[in-house]
């Protein structure tokens, strides 16, 4: 696959600064969301996936395996620690996949500028959340 190492170092580099980005779209908005502005879940969630997926194909492909995996754990974790029933915690993980989904459609379909305008209807549910937070 490689001729020569250095190949396979920019290879390599490039992985991890695609995987970073990853991690960034998803964390810095799962992070906004935990700072206490409540009802805003499908918004956050929209949000990280529009990001990745208007980078590239990859990082949509990537961002969708990441959501499956974080929705595979939550759905423990509402189940164990939230007390949520088996069905609740089915509901929420659909619910979250769903609304992935959505946030990719949306950046795949090239209608909106940004995450903003493609998820806004979701932070509808909290008016008070500041501008910047957006």
């Amino acid at each position: 696959m490689f001729k020569y190492t250095s190949d396979f170092i920019a290879w390599l580099r490039k992985e991890l600064e695609e995987t970073t980005d990853l991690i960034y779209d998803g964390y810095h908005n799962y992070d906004l969301m935990y700072n206490g502005w409540k009802y805003l879940d499908d918004y956050y969630h929209c949000k990280a996936h529009y990001q990745s997926a208007a980078r590239s194909p990859k990082h949509a492909k990537r961002m969708k395996k990441l959501g499956e995996l974080k929705e595979e754990f939550d759905f423990y974790n509402n189940i164990i620690l939230k007390g949520l029933t088996w069905e609740q915690a089915v509901l929420d993980r659909y619910h979250d996949l769903n609304v992935n989904q959505m946030g990719r459609d949306k950046a795949k379909s090239g209608i909106y500028n940004s995450s903003y305008e493609a998820c806004s209807h979701y932070r509808e549910l909290n008016k008070e959340v500041p501008y910047e937070l957006w």
